[in-house]
């Protein structure tokens, strides 16, 4: 059987990084306001929203990237 074509794994790897993003994404969301709900430090939510728009500048830019292709 012939390898898959360079576009085709390459297509393959970025559509799993936008599914790890977008799953991490819900994960930190949802951390973030359970933590708020509970009446968690400051600290910790000022981390949980750093972390949160880290993830979603993250998966912006992978969004934008398999646009462009």
């Amino acid at each position: 059987m012939a390898p898959a074509p360079a576009w085709e794994s390459e297509t393959e790897e970025q559509a799993r990084r936008e599914r790890a993003a977008s799953r991490h994404l819900l994960r930190v969301q949802r951390e973030r306001f359970e933590a708020a709900a509970r009446g968690d430090s400051p600290a910790r939510l000022k981390r949980l929203e750093r972390e949160f728009r880290r993830t979603q500048e993250r998966r912006a830019r992978l969004l934008r990237e398999a646009n462009a292709r």
